[in-house]
């Protein structure tokens, strides 16, 4: 398989995932009103999918590696799929909130799955033009996702978007299956324990400063967007 092909299937990836997480801020305004949420309820809901993926995340960081990528990444896109399903499903709150946190630890290892195959894939010289391949999807999704959340919702309820995605990443992962083996990483894997795992991970300042970063642009972000759909409804009647 080629690195152009590896890395488009990658984005394809990403951008189910990605698509899933610009659609809920669409949709708050419609849950509030489906499930008689108030603005707080919907703050929590939003968050709990970035929270859960980052629980998970350093979990699933200390375990992964001693798994293929490949088959790592079937299952994983598969409980996101399945995920994507119980979010469709979902009854009550209680039920979406559950479903959210089930997408965000599923779609959290999703991306790091995704990252580490490009790391692992692609020589270092590259890796700058092949990570901006696949996120460039993100800006796709922010385009993309709330219109066509929103256009959905009003023609078929919300439901459906959520089923859009599930039956998109249905058939991604068919094309996942392509990808060939990628187990190089196991045998150094094996070789480190739990704790040297979490050394690895946390013990340098590097990582730390990276995780702060990100932990503070996520903080932020749920700050304010969650809440953007009900202050312009309720404050500016739009």
């Amino acid at each position: 398989m080629t690195e152009r092909k590896l890395l488009l299937i990658l984005a394809a990836v990403y951008f189910t995932y990605m698509l899933d997480f610009m659609v809920m801020p669409a949709l708050t305004q419609i849950f509030a009103r489906v499930f008689a949420m108030n603005p707080q309820q919907l703050g929590v809901l939003v968050a709990a999918y970035t929270f859960s993926a980052a629980v998970f995340g350093v979990v699933g960081s200390t375990m992964l590696d001693r798994f293929g990528r490949k088959p790592a990444l079937l299952w994983l896109y598969g409980g996101f799929a399945v995920a994507m399903l119980l979010c469709a499903l979902a009854p009550s709150y209680p039920f979406l909130m559950a479903a959210r946190i089930v997408a965000g630890a599923f779609g959290g290892l999703v991306v790091s799955m995704t990252f580490s195959i490009v790391g692992d894939t692609v020589p270092a010289e590259r890796q700058g033009a092949a990570f901006g391949l696949v996120m460039s999807t993100f800006s796709l999704s922010s385009v993309v996702g709330v219109p066509l959340g929103l256009w959905m919702a009003g023609l078929f309820g919300w439901q459906s978007i959520f089923y859009f995605i599930s039956a998109a990443c249905v058939v991604i992962l068919f094309v996942v299956a392509t990808l060939p083996a990628m187990n190089a990483h196991i045998a150094a894997a094996r070789d480190r324990t739990f704790a040297m795992r979490l050394q690895a991970i946390f013990g340098r300042r590097s990582n730390l400063s990276a995780f702060l970063s990100t932990a503070l642009v996520a903080v932020a972000s749920y700050t304010i967007v969650p809440f953007l759909n009900p202050y312009f409804v309720a404050n500016v009647g739009f």
